[in-house]
């Protein structure tokens, strides 16, 4: 079974009812999801939907679905989040912040996610167009992997998570999953991305070269419901000629990334997320 730690709740009817149905026939057994609130259009479609959206998503689905807050650094009051962890989201997902990740300014809400035990998806490298960029002061240079070098460094026990394995800064982001033990990566892409580009497995291979290198990895998906399949093809292939085994292959689908909602949720008196 997989764990998808990356997929984002579209503005479409019946989008999680579809969702849900499409784990079912690929065997994803949980899905870590996350709302932008983004009006307007984007390449990955109307990503208006927020935190509430999501939340009730998970109330219907709640042994299937992850809650992931999303948070506007430089935006959103630190109150939100801590309301937001209070009601129950299990992961936090940060994007176009309004100065680097690295700004001492965000330190409170690494520390709240850190004490909390909560995962953190970072987006990392270019990130897409919105009709918002300019009112949000948006630029892809704030969200190098480069910036997290400081956070985890002072934040160690934070899960943190490279989406898209810092496309198109890819060695900056090997780096960090090489250097740091609390820093992984997923290798999301679009139709024609950087990975499809990449689907010898050749380019993971070099920049992955050190042993274990595959185990920072985890499984992510960041497309319509539709296009699950097509992705899980690629990445899967991609990992596989990499030389991983049978234990590092269940790593990267979902056992790593299980682990840390499986703690998270016993450390509180209760069993696992899937229930």
């Amino acid at each position: 079974m997989r764990l998808d730690i990356h997929h984002h709740l579209i503005n479409e009817p019946q989008y999680v009812d579809n969702l849900v149905r499409q784990m079912d026939r690929l065997e994803i057994e949980r899905v870590g999801l996350s709302g932008l609130g983004l009006k307007g259009g984007t390449t990955l479609g109307d990503l208006s939907p927020g935190n509430d959206a999501v939340w009730n998503a998970y109330q219907k689905f709640p042994g299937r679905i992850i809650p992931f807050a999303n948070f506007g650094l430089g935006r959103d009051d630190p109150d939100n989040l801590r309301r937001w962890l209070d009601q129950g989201f299990l992961g936090l997902k940060l994007t176009r912040p309004r100065a680097r990740y690295d700004d001492a300014g965000y330190d409170p809400i690494y520390e709240l996610a850190e004490a909390r035990g909560i995962p953190v998806l970072f987006h990392t490298g270019v990130v897409l167009r919105s009709g918002r960029d300019a009112e949000d002061g948006v630029t892809s240079d704030h969200m190098r992997p480069i910036t997290l070098d400081r956070v985890t460094r002072t934040f160690p026990r934070l899960i943190m998570v490279m989406a898209h394995l810092g496309m198109p800064w890819h060695e900056e982001a090997a780096a960090m999953l090489r250097f740091h033990p609390n820093v992984y990566a997923d290798v999301t892409f679009g139709p024609g991305g950087w990975l499809q580009r990449a689907g010898t497995g050749e380019y993971l291979r070099e920049l992955l070269y050190w042993p274990g290198a595959a185990r920072k990895l985890v499984f992510g998906t960041d497309v319509h419901w539709s296009k699950l399949a097509w992705t899980i093809g690629i990445q899967e292939t991609v990992i596989t000629r990499l030389g991983v085994g049978a234990d590092e292959l269940a790593d990267f689908r979902g056992r790593t990334a299980s682990s840390w909602w499986d703690r998270l949720v016993s450390s509180f008196g209760g069993g696992t997320v899937a229930e």
